[in-house]
């Protein structure tokens, strides 16, 4: 009887034996790889290499593409697509599986119907007008007058078509709404003074360059998204720039840059208010810094030509304070140091930038120049010098850089 026992408890814990390796073999223990992290830069849906995978599949409007190394695909803008993408793992690894698909990303086809605005004829656009005066900006008086213009959300896209001889000295800001997808800009050879504040919105807004020079207006950058504009899945501002050659009034034949500026900080750093305890006049105020030329969290640079942006300018330092006066109205010591000018505007202030220009043309960028020094305030200065120092340079591009194809500049 005990040696049947024996024989009954052996069979049955190699039979439990047996079963736990078969469910150990039913169970998939291998790490599932990250699912990508992708995002659709103009016409090209991007993503960072996944630690593990093999390769990538992109579903594009429900197809699936082939299995891919490469960390990108392009997409025809000609067309509304839904995107999703998933990493996958190599054949017989140990170690890993393929992830699932991530969320879809949308992107609406380009707009092809554009409302014509015209300089001559925006006065019946307008919806505020104010009169600045004369502006003094970075050392030049402008008598200027800045129009608002919110565009209508009923055109999906716009062509800003300001091409007078000579240019304008007016301000133009326009406000772009969600419904407003495209907006090509020709200025010829003109420099002109506009920006763009752009709305939240669920998609991206594209910005086309045919020749085109913008400054940003006074204290403001030139392309900039709200505050808490934030698209899911797409970068928020596409820039593309395109190869403009024209005919100048003499008939030889001009190719127009595309270039954006940053608008320059004009409030100059308060005065210094007084003087301390021993009658040295107070430090003036540091002065602004500069705006940048394009202010979102993800921004794109495509097309097929380079496009130069630059930082506005820093305002001056504010004035020293006045010494204090003793007997006979004789200063007793310095008029206080002027306040340090403020600094330069970046070039671009965004999350990501994504580089796609389809020539390798570089992206060129430029930190905005620092303002100066506030003078020394009045007072005994013969007693020492003025500490005021100017701005520094602006960042050329502050947040990450993700080329593509082409290259970023430093100018």
């Amino acid at each position: 009887m005990r040696t049947l026992k024996i024989i009954l408890f052996t069979a049955v814990a190699a039979a439990l034996t047996i079963m736990c390796v078969a469910c150990d073999e039913l169970i998939d223990k291998r790490e599932e790889l990250a699912v990508p992290d992708y995002i659709i830069a103009d016409d090209y849906v991007y993503w960072a290499p996944v630690t593990g995978a093999a390769g990538y599949v992109v579903s594009v409007n429900g197809q699936d593409m082939p299995v891919q190394t490469d960390c990108g695909l392009a997409i025809d803008k000609t067309q509304e697509v839904s995107v999703k993408v998933k990493a996958v793992a190599a054949e017989g690894n140990k170690d890993y599986k393929d992830s699932d698909f991530g969320a879809a990303a949308f992107r609406s086809a380009d707009v092809t119907q554009l409302t014509e605005i015209k300089e001559i004829t925006i006065s019946g656009s307008v919806s505020s007008e104010h009169d600045f005066g004369t502006v003094s900006d970075n050392g030049m008086n402008y008598d200027l007058k800045l129009y608002t213009i919110t565009l209508s959300e009923q055109n999906a896209g716009y062509f800003i078509n300001f091409n007078s001889a000579g240019g304008s000295q007016a301000q133009y800001k326009f406000v772009v709404p969600s419904a407003v997808k495209l907006i090509k800009l020709y200025t010829y050879e003109n420099l002109y003074r506009i920006s763009f504040e752009i709305e939240t919105r669920t998609d991206p807004v594209i910005f086309e360059f045919h020749g085109a020079k913008i400054r940003g207006i006074t204290d403001t950058p030139a392309i900039y998204t709200a505050e808490d504009s934030v698209v899911s899945g797409a970068a928020d501002v596409v820039i593309r720039s395109f190869f403009k050659d024209t005919a100048g009034f003499d008939g030889e034949r001009i190719q127009i840059e595309n270039e954006i500026y940053g608008g320059n900080n004009t409030v100059i750093g308060k005065s210094g208010d007084g003087y301390n305890s021993v009658g040295f006049g107070k430090t003036g105020g540091k002065g602004g810094e500069g705006y940048s030329a394009v202010k979102a969290p993800k921004v794109v640079f495509s097309g097929d030509e380079s496009v130069f942006v630059k930082g506005g300018c820093g305002s001056n330092g504010g004035t020293g304070g006045e010494a204090k006066k003793g007997l006979f109205g004789i200063y007793i010591n310095e008029g206080g140091h002027g306040g340090d000018g403020g600094n330069g505007g970046s070039g671009i202030t965004a999350e990501k930038v994504f580089v796609n220009v389809s020539t390798g043309k570089p992206l060129k960028a430029a930190g905005g120049e620092g303002g100066s020094g506030g003078a020394k305030g009045a007072g005994a200065n013969s007693l020492g010098n003025n500490d005021a120092e100017d701005g520094s340079k602006g960042t050329p591009v502050v947040g990450e850089q993700i080329i593509i194809k082409g290259s970023v500049e430093i100018k």
